[in-house]
């Protein structure tokens, strides 16, 4: 049960990165 709690903590956080990165890369090409 902790490992797949963990696994969907994982792909949550890795998710979020993502969207930070592509959210970056439209500001950077933005400006």
């Amino acid at each position: 049960m902790r490992i797949i709690v963990h696994d969907i903590f994982g792909l949550l956080s890795r998710n979020h990165l993502r969207k930070q990165f592509y959210y970056c890369c439209l500001v950077g090409q933005r400006t």
